[in-house]
């Protein structure tokens, strides 16, 4: 056999061999199983319901590599007779449990079966990555401001730590990001033998929502959104944006309120002296812990960051219990009055004025890291912050200085190609829900997203914070309807008739 026949000989061979043994490692199929039901589900769940878990891959780049379990939740509604088309829902935030009962009716209320889905590290998915030794510095980080330097390193060493044991146990954290949770959610469909569905979203996890059709968007029959987030819009970014726009809505409702105008002139211009003022010379405040035993007291330092952060949380509290009490909070803080602030940081200082939900349900702090310092940290442009902030010392230590920064030196999880930072375009159908007193997401980003997403239709909520679904059922009632014929306008007739909120004087 001459030369060249001798090389094209070992050279078909060789591919021989190469497709033998890429067909000896068959591809990975994720697999169900259905299992009993938690009693945190069925304590709350009044219909049929059953449950199991989805074994998926870890991190798909490695075909071989370790696996992982997600729990899914399926919820009937009543009658056993739904339409076709169930509807998957993504949870509340990033990092959340799903609110299994608050979900659970909206089975009956769009006659489809529900699907839930923890989120990779989260609730009763395996396995999780709550981070206890970050939630232990709650108090000390209470009592103190977060701009301390002892507070920022003890803040470090505990997320380095947590870092440390989840890796030590195998867990490959730079996997729990939006692309792989995106993925999840096709693996889902496909292991449920799903032809074509709905996804509805709440706050932060709209971003998932948004990425499964960036990737996967053949199979999605409509989505609704309730107080979004989107990719292009980093969640830092937001709590100046967000907070600063929520704010003028919150100063124009009560400029036009004769009441709240003459006892609160000019709320605008109290806000920023109070919180140079506070800047200047924090208060401390002991106050009973929201969360703890009776009589179980903790000291509090609010300084202009931590009022900040507060009064985000209180201008975007769902049922409008707290926003009523914006104007009469920033005036008794020029006054020194800041009690109320001080009770709602005393339980969650890492959470309040970041997160829009905060111990309602578990929240998995390592599951949250990965995704911010993956998918949206690398995207943040500090002078831009700075920029924005303006020189508000307030938006300066929440934001600019954000301790999550902090997070994400020790939390190596790598970065999200810039794809993940871009618009999202799509014809699908949807519904946006955007409240006007939302600080976790704003009206005027919404209206930027939705410039690429040409099936959808945007709802400006007035007077209503985040979680605009949670509230009355007009806007519960403009979705059912849209739901059977999402590709045509929703009647939001019944938003005319809900007014503003009426602010407390004291």
């Amino acid at each position: 056999m001459r030369g060249s026949e001798v090389t094209t000989f070992l050279g078909a061979a060789l591919l021989l061999l190469a497709s033998c043994t890429e067909s000896s490692e068959p591809e990975f199929r994720p697999t169900f199983q259905q299992g009993p039901c938690p009693d945190d589900v069925t304590h709350v769940v009044l219909t049929p319901v059953t449950c199991g878990l989805l074994t998926v891959l870890e991190n798909r780049s490695e075909p071989g590599g370790d696996t992982i379990r997600l729990f899914v939740t399926r919820i009937e509604p009543p009658g056993g007779n739904p339409a076709p088309d169930p509807v998957l829902t993504l949870g509340i935030d990033l990092g959340d449990t799903p609110d299994y009962g608050g979900f659970a009716p909206g089975a009956q209320r769009y006659n489809r079966e529900l699907i839930l889905v923890d989120q990779r590290g989260t609730g009763h998915s395996e396995p999780t990555l709550a981070c206890p030794e970050v939630e232990r510095l709650g108090e000390q980080l209470v009592g103190a401001r977060l701009s301390d330097i002892e507070a920022r390193a003890d803040l470090q060493s505990a997320v380095e730590a947590c870092h440390s044991r989840l890796t030590g146990e195998g867990i490959d954290l730079s996997a729990y990001n939006l692309g792989e949770i995106a993925a999840d959610v096709e693996d889902v469909r496909r292991a449920l033998g799903i032809p074509q569905w709905n996804i509805s979203s709440y706050g932060s996890a709209s971003r998932i929502a948004l990425e499964v059709i960036r990737r996967s968007p053949d199979h999605v029959r409509a989505m609704w959104f309730d107080t979004p987030q989107f990719p292009q819009v980093d969640e830092l970014t937001l709590g100046i944006s967000g907070t600063e726009y929520a704010l003028r809505q919150i100063a124009a409702d009560c400029a036009a309120d004769p009441a709240c105008s003459r006892r609160f002139p000019d709320l605008t211009n109290a806000l920023q002296e109070t919180l140079a003022q506070l800047d200047e010379e924090p208060l401390t405040a002991t106050v009973e812990s929201m969360a703890g035993a009776s009589g179980h007291s903790v000291r509090v330092v609010v300084d202009g960051g931590a009022f900040l952060r507060a009064v985000r949380a209180m201008v975007s509290d769902m049922d409008l219990g707290m926003v009523r009490r914006v104007p009469a909070v920033i005036y008794g803080a020029m006054e020194g009055k800041v009690d109320l602030v001080a009770r709602l940081l005393s339980d969650e200082p890492l959470c309040l004025g970041y997160q829009p939900v905060c111990g309602d349900n578990p929240f998995f702090e390592g599951a949250f890291f990965s995704i911010l310092c993956h998918d949206e940290a690398p995207f943040v442009e500090p002078s831009s912050l700075t920029g924005m902030a303006g020189g508000d010392p307030g938006f300066q230590e929440a934001y600019v200085a954000s301790p999550y920064l902090d997070v994400c030196e020790a939390w190596d999880v790598g970065e999200a190609t810039s794809v993940a930072h871009r618009p999202v375009s799509s014809d699908i159908p949807m519904l946006i829900y955007v409240g006007g007193y939302d600080a976790y997401g704003s009206l005027p980003d919404a209206e930027q997203a939705t410039t690429s997403l040409s099936g959808s239709f945007l709802v400006d909520v007035p007077y209503q914070g985040h979680n605009v679904l949670g509230s009355l059922d007009c806007y519960r009632n403009i979705r059912n309807a849209w739901i059977e014929d999402p590709t045509s306008p929703p009647d939001t007739g019944c938003i005319e008739e809900i007014g503003p909120p009426t602010f407390e004087a004291s």
